[in-house]
């Protein structure tokens, strides 16, 4: 990283200069870097190795145009307060490549090519092109074309290879369609002004009848009839938590089997079909996860995940099956939770409620198990001495919204 902005440079430049007036605030580091050129003809970038900064000249250049090679340095090494300066040769000026790389910008538009990076390499004093390494030989020879077609020097152009990048896009963006495990908004009416926003997380795109929707946690809605929206976006609204049960229901208890409510989307085009999102890291959805199947109850000792909004993709061991649970804050009584040890870490937390827990199938398929209820855990300063979560079972879902469809 460069010590000061290269735009402070263009000021220094622009000080000694007074022909120029453009506004150096507004340069982006490209810009700036021309202006140099246009000031100091020869300059051909810069760069920072280790402890030094390296000053590439294109010397014919400068010789030409009687460059005043020593006032450039002193500017440069002003505005990075850099003690260690050293010169490198360079074929051409930053301006001529800044000119040039607008001769073949459009090339990223040309979908023969899967161009997705131009880019002024200071290092290498070469306009980089950067191709999806998949490209084939055909499409490297067309590109080539092309690049000798514009009358850019070849050697002022380097072909490189990368995979093609994507947005990283997290489980608290605007994800359409949405996939299970998403970030889900709703409006607590009960709750003071300005403290009635809440979130959950999205767990499975179901058909319920002839109605197409998501399935979430019930204690995310204030009411049934509750709002929800994704990223800010109205997605549906929730139709359905089941009856309430009284046979095992202790006395004086409203009760459930579980903690589930379903929501019809607006339309069915907001739901990303049999899909979870994938995000060891909440900030980057590496890929979706397909539903396969459903399992209403695995065994004691059986390994499940899970993707929520707060703490991504986590994996934990199930401990216990078909508990019945008596949240503190909470007026249901669910009477069949499954329970999951996280063995010291945390496997889900506060906004995860709703979100899907799920068995790895291979493949990049799954098979959908619950939906994240609620948990605890016991900490000394950041080490997490345990941990324990509650999701419902599939099978606990079902009793109380009915037969759900996964495959539609």
């Amino acid at each position: 990283m460069f010590k000061y902005s290269l735009l402070s440079i263009a000021v220094f430049a622009a000080s000694a200069q007074a022909q120029v007036t453009a506004d150096t605030q507004a340069l982006t580091i490209d810009e700036s870097m021309s202006l140099l050129a246009t000031q100091y003809p020869g300059f051909a970038g810069l760069y920072v190795d280790g402890d030094q900064t390296v000053v590439k000249l294109a010397d014919a250049t400068a010789i030409a145009k009687g460059t005043r090679i020593s006032e450039l340095l002193a500017v440069i090494g002003e505005a990075q307060r850099s003690k260690r300066l050293t010169t490198a040769n360079a074929n051409y000026g930053f301006d001529e490549l800044y000119r040039w790389h607008f001769d073949v910008i459009d090339l990223m538009s040309d979908s023969r090519f899967n161009v997705h990076t131009v880019d002024i390499d200071e290092v290498g004093n070469v306009i980089a092109l950067t191709l999806d390494m998949r490209s084939s030989k055909d499409q490297i020879a067309a590109l080539n074309a092309s690049i000798a077609a514009s009358g850019v020097p070849a050697d002022a152009i380097a072909v490189r290879f990368a995979p093609v990048p994507t947005p990283h896009i997290g489980l608290r963006d605007r994800v359409n369609p949405a996939p299970g495990g998403v970030q889900i908004e709703w409006t607590k009416n009960s709750a003071p002004a300005g403290q009635n926003s809440f979130v959950c997380s999205l767990g499975l795109n179901v058909r319920r009848g002839t109605e197409i929707g998501f399935i979430t946690a019930q204690h995310c809605q204030d009411a049934n009839g509750e709002v929800f929206t994704q990223a800010g976006v109205r997605i549906g609204a929730s139709v359905a938590v089941g009856p309430t049960v009284s046979t095992g229901c202790p006395s004086g208890q409203t009760c459930k089997y579980s903690d589930a409510l379903f929501a019809r989307y607006d339309t069915r085009n907001f739901a990303a079909r049999q899909q979870i999102a994938f995000a060891p890291n909440l900030n980057n959805i590496q890929g979706n996860l397909t539903v396969i199947s459903a399992l209403s109850t695995p065994a004691v000792g059986s390994g499940v995940w899970k993707t929520g909004r707060t703490t991504g993709s986590t994996q934990a061991t199930v401990e216990a099956t078909c508990q019945r649970l008596k949240y503190s804050n909470y007026p249901i009584t669910f009477l069949c939770l499954n329970k999951v040890n996280t063995l010291g870490a945390t496997f889900s937390q506060g906004g995860d409620s709703g979100g899907p827990v799920w068995i790895n199938a291979g493949n990049g398929n799954v098979s959908f198990t619950g939906l994240i209820s609620g948990g605890g855990e016991a900490r000394i300063g950041n080490t997490t001495l345990f941990g324990h979560s509650y999701y419902s079972p599939f099978s606990s879902i079902q009793k109380d919204l009915g037969t759900l469809t996964i495959a539609y």
